[in-house]
């Protein structure tokens, strides 16, 4: 059975799946089509860096679809405003601040 692993740093690029402190893994081979799913306890990491600058880089319906991938009643509650579209984020740091608000 292999050892200990250093320990872990997530930096999510995404946010409100919460999967950057999980024990899964996914990996995906584009070549043959096929994601393969990978549990370990020694995959969750140790800290979780949440900067809402990682989320500029996503195209909106990515970041709008993870957003909703939170299925928690409570944590639907708490996210929700923050995924809804803002008529007045018109600027890049209106839509920071949500994002901020999001993490």
């Amino acid at each position: 059975m292999p050892g200990d692993i250093i320990p872990l740093i997530a930096i999510p690029t995404t946010a409100g799946t919460g999967s950057e402190v999980t024990a899964f893994s996914v990996i995906t081979d584009h070549a043959r089509n096929y994601k393969l799913t990978v549990f370990s306890y020694k995959l969750i990491p140790k800290y979780a860096i949440l900067d809402a600058d990682f989320l500029m880089t996503a195209p909106a319906r990515i970041a709008a679809a993870c957003g909703i991938d939170a299925m928690a009643e409570k944590a639907l509650e708490l996210i929700g405003g923050n995924i809804a579209v803002n008529p007045r984020a018109t600027t890049k740091a209106d839509v920071l601040a949500l994002y901020q608000k999001a993490l």
